[in-house]
C-alpha cells in the first residue's frame, strides 16, 4: 500500500467522522415536539330553579342530562315525604327551567284554573312526539318529523325561537305556534 492510498483512507475516515458529527449536531439542535393530552372538555352545568313543595327552593347547578328526581334530591327532597309529585320524575331537565312542585291535593281558584289550562295547551317541543306536534297549526307530518330529527341531531331547544332553525319552519309558521309551544313543561 502506498502512502497515497493510506492518505486517502485516513481522509475518507476523517470525512466520515465529520459528517456523522454534523448529523448528530443537526439532530440535537431541532426541538422535540412534546404531545400533551388534555382531558376532554366537560359540559357546563345547567341552571334550574325549583320552587314549591321542596325543602330548599333555589337555583341549582346540575350536570347536563340530569333528571327531575336529581333536582328534587338536590333541593333536599319533598316537604311532605309521604306524597310523591304528580309529574314525571324521569323528565330530563334543561338550562333555565323553572320547576314548580305543587301539592297533589291543591284546590285551584278560578284564575289559577285558567292559568293551568293555558299551560296544559302548550306542547313541549323538546319532548313531543311527531303525532303531538302535528296538532299545532301549520305543522304537518313532514314538519313534525323535521322538528324531531332536528332535536335528535342538535339536542334540545334552548328557547322556543330555536324552532326557526328547523328546515321548513319560517316566521309565518312560528307566529302561528309561538303561543302554543314551550320548552319547559314541568309544573
Amino acid at each position: 500500500m502506498s502512502k497515497k492510498d493510506i492518505l486517502q483512507i485516513i481522509t475518507s475516515v476523517a470525512i466520515g467522522f465529520l459528517l456523522s458529527g454534523l448529523i448528530l449536531i443537526i439532530n440535537r439542535s431541532q426541538p422535540k415536539t412534546i404531545m400533551v393530552l388534555n382531558p376532554p372538555p366537560t359540559a357546563p352545568p345547567i341552571m334550574v330553579f325549583i320552587s314549591g313543595e321542596v325543602e330548599n327552593p333555589d337555583v341549582y347547578a346540575l350536570p347536563k342530562g340530569s333528571r327531575l328526581i336529581d333536582l328534587i334530591n338536590a333541593a333536599g327532597g319533598l316537604k311532605n315525604l309521604h306524597e310523591s309529585p304528580n309529574m314525571n320524575l324521569a323528565a330530563i331537565l334543561y338550562d333555565g327551567q323553572h320547576v314548580i312542585i305543587q301539592p297533589q291535593n291543591t284546590h285551584l281558584t278560578v284564575n289559577e284554573t285558567n292559568l293551568a289550562s293555558e299551560s296544559e295547551i302548550k306542547i313541549n317541543i323538546n319532548e313531543a312526539t311527531t303525532e303531538e306536534l302535528t296538532e299545532l297549526p301549520g305543522i304537518g307530518s313532514t314538519k313534525a318529523d323535521a322538528i324531531v330529527q332536528y332535536r335528535l341531531t342538535n339536542g334540545p331547544f334552548d328557547e322556543i325561537e330555536d324552532i326557526l332553525n328547523v328546515p321548513g319552519i319560517g316566521e309565518y309558521t312560528f307566529e302561528l305556534i309561538k303561543d302554543l309551544i314551550t320548552i319547559n313543561q314541568i309544573y
